[in-house]
């Protein structure tokens, strides 16, 4: 019997570790700032957010928008934890600057409201992303060549110290 506890127990353990990177929550200002401050040096919010918001002013924001007025660079960091935390990345341009959106951006960050709004209302589920195994790959060659003594024993000495063999020279000896 203690050992069909003991595995019910691990059971219920895993579940539990399982379902709560399920439940994802917005992200808040705070916490959006931390997460700029990878990517810039100095990140301000931007108080004029592009006029594409689809949520009222009460909901969580899809998406906060950082800039850097010295670098001339900005940064999308999502509003939803279950999503990818940067958004997008950028330089600002003068039109940038000017606060002229190009149409393209702002249809961009549209539909990545509509994203996250689907996500919150769990009519979107989140794709897992499966890395690629790491394979070790381990040299063609057992030898160690340099380009230098006792290597370079035949080569021109202009100065009285000889120069280093060619990479190519090198390369073709090894696989020889």
């Amino acid at each position: 019997m203690k050992p069909n506890y003991i595995l019910k127990m691990s059971l219920v353990a895993v579940y539990c570790a399982a379902t709560s990177f399920v439940w994802g929550e917005p992200v808040d200002k705070n916490t959006a700032q931390v997460i700029a401050s990878k990517y810039l040096a100095n990140p301000e919010l931007r108080a004029t957010t592009p006029p594409t918001r689809a949520t009222g002013a009460s909901k969580q924001p899809a998406y906060y928008l950082f800039t850097n007025a010295n670098e001339k660079r900005f940064v999308i960091i999502s509003g939803e934890s279950q999503l990818n935390e940067l958004v997008g990345y950028g330089t600002m341009s003068a039109a940038n600057a000017k606060n002229s959106i190009p149409e393209e951006f702002k249809a961009m960050l549209q539909r990545y409201e509509s994203v996250v709004s689907a996500v919150r209302a769990k009519k979107a589920q989140i794709p897992t992303v499966k890395l690629p195994q790491k394979r070790e790959v381990l040299p063609l060659l057992t030898c160690h060549w340099e380009q230098n003594y006792p290597f370079n024993l035949y080569t021109p000495a202009p100065d009285g110290v000889n120069t280093p063999t060619g990479c190519v020279a090198t390369a073709t000896a090894q696989l020889m």
